[in-house]
């Protein structure tokens, strides 16, 4: 389940975790274990943010994921995570 959400960060546009989780079937709380168990594994880390400024943030991108319990947080895929999920796609 870790590597298919890894896959769904990947595949790109800064995911809401209500979607992720939606898309995922758990609860929101699993889905905040589990990006946390993605940073402990180095696939994902931890950026702060601004919510009014993501269209601006240098570190918003195509793979970032805002943890439900984390307001003001933002988490982001690592090149190890990168090169992770596309060892999934292929």
């Amino acid at each position: 389940m870790l590597m298919r959400l890894l896959k769904l960060i990947a595949r790109g546009g800064a995911r809401r975790p209500a979607s992720l989780a939606a898309e995922l079937g758990v609860s929101l709380d699993l889905l905040d274990q589990m990006l946390l168990d993605l940073e402990r594994m180095g696939h994902v880390a931890g950026v702060e943010c601004q919510p009014a400024a993501c269209a601006h943030c240098s570190a918003a991108g195509p793979s970032c994921v805002r943890p439900a319990g984390g307001a003001g947080r933002l988490l982001k895929l690592t090149e190890a995570g990168l090169r992770a999920a596309e060892e999934l796609s292929v």
